[in-house]
């Protein structure tokens, strides 16, 4: 069931970004809200503060010519 619903949710995606209209038309039809994936979001851990301090902090130095 839930490959189902993922199936779906990539199908509408796809026709939402294709042809709007038909999109509007196949949701009234079936009866569903499409409500589009959240914005994936990092998990800010202490490991990753640390590397990006170090990123940052080598990134920063003049580099020799």
């Amino acid at each position: 069931m839930l490959m189902g619903l993922d199936r779906r949710r990539k199908m509408l995606g796809y026709l939402r970004r294709v042809n709007y209209s038909t999109f509007e038309n196949t949701c009234k039809e079936l009866g569903i809200q499409y409500s589009p994936p959240q914005p994936y979001t990092r998990h800010i851990t202490k490991r990753w503060m640390v590397k990006k301090a170090l990123c940052i902090k080598v990134w920063s130095r003049e580099k020799p010519l």
